[in-house]
Order: C-alpha cells, then sequence, then structure tokens
C-alpha cells in the first residue's frame, strides 16, 4: 500500500501583490444606524439555494456592522451565489468584518490574498491575515499558519511552530489540523516522535470525517506501524475513505480485494475500486487497472484497454510510471498499429474529459454562508439570538461588551437563571428553547 504519510499543504500560487493599502478603504465607511433583515431567515433562504433573498437580507444588517452578516454578504460575491462574482466586493465585506476582529473573515482574506483572488497572489500579505485570524482563535487561520510554517511558505520553515498552530486548531477541533498534528508526530517533525500520539489525532481525525486520516489509519494497522498488525482493520479504514471519495484509498483497497488481504479475494471488486481511482488520475490505480485487462483478472483481457491505463500512468511520473512504461514496451511487441492508436485515442478522451472536470470543480463556491451558531464564537451566537429575541440591540460582533453582558443578564432574569452574564451550557439551552418558542409563535 502506499500511505501519503505528510502534512496537508496549503495550495495556490505564490507572487506580490501592491493590494493591500486599498483592500480595507471601503472599511472606514460608517455603519448604518439600523439593521431591519432577518439574519436566520437569510440562513435559511441560502440552504434553500435562494441567494437573492438572502442578500436582502443580511445587507441591511451587514451595513449595520454586524458581521456575521458581513462575511455572508461577502461569501456571496466570493462564489457568485445568487450575484455576479466580485472579487472586490467580497474583499470589502471581509475587510468591514475584518476590522472588527472577526477571524473567520480574517482567514478568507488570507485565502483571497493566497489565490491572487481580486489582485496578484500575495503569501506575505496572506500570512499576516493568517497570523490575526490565528491570534482571534479561528480554527481555519491557525491551521493556515501552521501549514505556512510547515512549508516555509513567506517565513523560514518552523515544524515547532507548525505543531503549535495545528495543535491549537486540532484541539478546536479540524479534522485537517488533527491529521497534520499526527503526521508530524509520525515523522517527529517539531514534535519528539511518538506513533502513539499520532496514532490518536488520526482517529480524531479519521473519526470527524477526514479521509486522509482514515487512510493513513488503514496503512498502520495493515504495516502494523505504532499497532498491531491487523488487516481486517486495515481494510475497514481504507473502506471509509475510500467511500468518501479518496483516490488513495480506493487504490488500496483495490490491492486488498485483489490479494485478498484483509477481505475475500475478488478480482471484481478490485477493479471497481481501482477504476474509481483512476478516474481522480491515480497513477497506481491505473498501472493496476492496466495489469488487470492485460492479464484478464476479473474482466475479459483487452490490450487496447490494458494499454490506454498503462499510458495515462506513464504520464503521471514516480514509480507507477516506470511501471507503466514497461508494460507499454512489452504491449507494443504484441499490438497492431491500429490497436495502439485506438488506445491512445481512447487515452485521449480520458484526458480531455478529466481536464474538463477539474475545471468545473474549480469553478465551486470558496466558502459558503453560515449560521450564527457555526461560527464557533459563543458571544457572537449570544448576541445574534438575543438580538433575534429581542434582548439585545447593538451589533452582532462577537466582543464581550456592557451591551452584551446587560442583554445576557436581563434574559437570565427572565427565565430564572443565575443572573451573572455567563455563557454556560444552561444559558445556551434555555436561549434554543426561547427560539424554538419565538418560532413556533410566528
Amino acid at each position: 500500500m502506499i500511505s501519503p504519510l505528510m502534512t496537508k499543504r496549503l495550495d495556490g500560487s505564490i507572487g506580490r501583490w501592491a493590494f493591500a493599502a486599498a483592500l480595507l478603504l471601503a472599511v472606514a465607511l460608517a455603519a448604518e444606524p439600523s439593521g431591519a433583515g432577518d439574519f436566520d431567515a437569510g440562513v435559511q433562504a441560502a440552504r434553500a439555494g435562494d441567494y437573492a433573498r438572502a442578500l436582502d437580507e443580511w445587507l441591511s444588517l451587514a451595513r449595520a456592522g454586524d458581521v456575521d452578516a458581513q462575511y455572508n454578504v461577502a461569501t456571496l460575491y466570493h462564489g457568485g451565489l445568487g450575484v455576479t462574482q466580485d472579487f472586490a466586493k467580497a474583499l470589502a465585506w471581509y475587510g468591514r468584518a475584518a476590522a472588527r476582529g472577526f477571524g473567520p473573515a480574517e482567514y478568507m482574506l488570507g485565502r483571497m490574498h493566497e489565490k491572487g483572488q481580486g489582485g496578484p497572489a500575495d503569501s506575505s500579505q496572506a500570512i499576516e491575515w493568517y497570523t490575526v485570524g490565528a491570534a482571534h482563535g479561528d480554527a481555519w487561520a491557525q491551521f493556515a499558519l501552521g501549514a505556512a510554517y510547515d512549508r516555509g511558505i513567506g517565513r523560514i520553515q518552523d515544524y515547532g511552530q507548525a505543531a503549535l498552530w495545528h495543535r491549537r486548531a486540532a484541539e478546536a477541533g479540524l479534522a485537517e489540523a488533527q491529521y497534520n498534528l499526527a503526521a508530524l508526530y509520525e515523522k517527529g517533525l517539531g514534535v519528539p516522535k511518538d506513533l502513539v500520539q499520532a496514532m490518536q489525532w488520526y482517529e480524531r481525525a479519521a473519526e470527524a470525517g477526514s479521509h486522509e486520516a482514515q487512510n493513513n489509519l488503514g496503512y498502520l494497522y495493515e504495516q502494523g506501524i505504532g499497532v498491531k498488525q491487523n488487516q481486517i482493520l486495515a481494510a475497514q479504514w481504507y473502506l471509509r475513505a475510500a467511500e468518501g471519495g479518496f483516490a488513495l484509498a480506493q487504490t488500496n483497497l483495490g490491492i486488498m480485494y485483489q490479494y485478498g488481504q484483509g477481505v475475500r479475494q475478488d478480482f471484481p471488486e478490485a477493479l471497481r475500486w481501482y477504476r474509481l481511482a483512476a478516474a481522480r488520475d491515480d497513477a497506481l490505480a491505473q498501472n493496476n487497472l492496466g495489469l488487470m485487462y492485460a492479464n484478464g483478472l476479473g474482466v475479459e483481457r483487452d490490450f487496447v484497454e490494458a494499454y490506454k491505463w498503462f499510458e495515462l500512468a506513464a504520464r503521471e511520473g514516480g514509480e507507477s510510471a516506470e511501471l507503466a512504461t514497461g508494460s507499454l514496451s512489452r504491449l507494443t511487441e504484441v499490438m497492431s498499429q491500429e490497436e495502439i492508436a485506438a488506445a491512445r485515442a481512447r487515452a485521449q478522451a480520458f484526458r480531455e474529459a478529466a481536464a474538463a472536470a477539474a475545471q468545473e470543480a474549480a469553478l465551486e463556491s470558496p466558502a459558503v454562508p453560515r449560521g450564527a451558531d457555526e461560527f464557533g464564537l459563543p458571544v457572537l451566537a449570544a448576541q445574534r439570538a438575543l438580538k433575534q429575541l429581542g434582548y439585545y440591540n447593538g451589533r452582532v460582533d462577537g466582543l464581550a461588551g456592557p451591551m452584551t453582558e446587560s442583554a445576557i443578564r436581563t434574559f437570565q432574569k427572565d427565565l430564572g437563571l443565575a443572573s451573572d452574564g455567563g455563557l454556560s451550557e444552561a444559558f445556551f439551552g434555555a436561549l434554543a428553547e426561547a427560539q424554538g418558542r419565538a418560532d413556533g409563535a410566528d
């Protein structure tokens, strides 16, 4: 099997951007005194695909200074959801929320700078925003900052700092950071090598839905690295990742079925998983498909189809390419020129279809609107709920000021709770019940 055993990497080109000075000009715009929109109605509209109504609900709130609404308006312009995609407007709205220390917006500003959305890519500006967002507790910004230290993007490579920031994001529950921290423990980068810690973090990431972590757990169980070797558990973890669409796990699971490791030997099932991985340009899966067709394993022997998959694998580079190149050489000795031409035509058609699919995937929305309780910021969630219930009339900005504390105390007193201004589990339970009653009354 092949395990990635590597940290996630930030993607995007690195360049210079002389755009930063203009970025926050819109931030200086004065907030409007009132916001008549219904934030939750906007969230429901967005989830139903009615982005035009969502914008109507959020815009007045955003202009009044509510950072959750500003963020959501930015995501609409960022992704072209219900509006013409406009990076300048997205930057402006993210900027207004970031000016109030809103971590999620600071992270998205970093991403836009990194990707060169709205101007040339600028790694230095991206890192600045990630640093600010990380300091404000945003888990994605912490993860991005950890990845920057890991790769040395915009600063000196420092695995110790990478581990520090990945740990903070991991402890906040971010599966991607949990996976990275596990990989650092596995390799002893920035932290002492510790396979027990690596397994623990891989398991947390895997249970949180990280297909990379699920695959790596499968590899560790298959090889008996840090745990007792268990082919059955290995196959089970590969299956979870494979069902999630992770190509490497699909290839690994195909190998398990081909050789009967941890599962009953089943050539057709191996073929099925290889095909899924090969469709995602996994070179090993493409090479293995070629071998299955060339030898008639679970399928009728077909040299043309075998040649197609070998040619695709040979162009990907690496060990699989070397194997595929050798197989191509042997096939040319037994195939006619017409058959080779047909195989190459099939390979070209596959490449064109894959390129079109990749281009379509690149157009997917880079960010999605969130409900107030989806930012992971208790003060902001409380402000939004209290505002909906009529207890709070200030800005929803996630900052715990006197108005916020007064609203919390008043709500607690009205519901017979200890009026201490604290954001306890009992407080949020009562808040949810009050919102449910209010929604029922509507």
